[in-house]
């Protein structure tokens, strides 16, 4: 099996004690077999400690938590996605008493919030919320607490109950909740949310995706595939002919996770320049890649169909 790894922090690799170069967001084929069991170490730097882990029979069924593994036939994208910080002192980071609650976010090693009041409630919430801002908001009636992290936002209820946890570049509160939230997309694809709120859930009403700009030519079938897995109005990349039966293409894709480029391997053995690497989730950690790929007439989608 041939691995590609990438790294979420600049870092130095070594395999079975030996340094086989720098990752980082950029896909390097750095394995061309993995028989046997293989000692990997990921080393970063900026105040982060190495992961290290044995990649053996059961590593491609079961990955460590630090990393994502997306696995294909023949080959597999390996992502280092979380590092522990060295520093693992406690620190508050932002502190405040809101309807009887007190609210702390504080890092420990991890970004933790706890609420202790009506309800206790620690969790971790990532370094999204290694610096916030926090405004009282009523939402439907209702007092919530809004605390906006780096391109993250989250909601507390009245009760000190975490609400809603999500990416979000504004919010809007009334009657309803309104997110919008720019999307990683060939077309800078904006997402805009709404949910009904009853005082202690959120649940979503309506989702209205709008893409921003027209992709590049050599990237339509890529903006494509996102605008079925982000549920956009894809219809706009279909002949007309393809156009009448795009109800069945969300069912014939199934439940999409992601889209990525494909690996220099596969174009090597596979002459699909319009083919896209779909992801399907298998555990938290860990995707399958299926290869699809598209034929285009007058510039629109005429056919889609699986590679491999």
């Amino acid at each position: 099996m041939k691995v590609y790894f990438m790294s979420a922090a600049p870092a130095a690799l070594f395999v079975n004690g030996e340094y086989a170069g720098k990752t980082d967001m950029f896909e390097r084929r750095l394995l061309e077999e993995t028989d046997g069991e293989i000692f990997i170490l990921s080393a970063p730097g900026g105040g982060l400690r190495p992961v290290s882990f044995f990649m053996d029979a059961q590593f491609f069924s079961s990955p460590p938590e630090c990393v994502d593994v997306f696995r294909s036939r023949g080959e597999a994208i390996v992502v280092f996605r979380r590092y522990p910080k060295e520093d693992t002192r406690l620190k508050v980071i932002w502190q405040s008493r809101f309807n009887g609650n007190l609210i702390t976010l504080f890092s420990q090693g991890e970004t933790y919030l706890s609420s202790e009041g009506r309800e206790y409630v620690l969790k971790p919430v990532g370094d999204r919320f290694a610096q916030v801002r926090a405004e009282e908001r009523t939402l439907n009636g209702f007092p919530v607490l809004a605390i906006y992290g780096d391109g993250a936002m989250l909601i507390l209820s009245h009760t000190g109950k975490p609400v809603f946890e999500n990416r979000a570049d504004d919010a809007e509160f009334g009657e309803e909740l309104t997110v919008k939230t720019s999307l990683a997309t060939c077309t800078g694809a904006l997402a805009v949310c709404s949910y009904l709120y009853d005082g202690e859930k959120l649940t979503p009403a309506r989702t209205e995706i709008r893409e921003r700009f027209r992709p590049q030519e050599g990237a339509l079938h890529f903006a494509f595939f996102e605008s079925v897995l982000t549920g956009g109005d894809f219809i706009g990349y279909l002949s007309p002919a393809m156009a009448e039966n795009a109800g069945k293409i969300r069912e014939y894709l199934g439940d999409i996770a992601g889209v990525i480029v494909p690996t220099v391997d596969f174009y090597e053995r596979c002459a699909e320049p319009f083919a896209a690497g779909l992801l399907y989730k298998i555990k938290d950690n860990l995707f399958e890649i299926k290869y699809f790929a598209v034929s285009f007439a007058g510039g629109k989608i005429d056919n889609i169909y699986p590679v491999e």
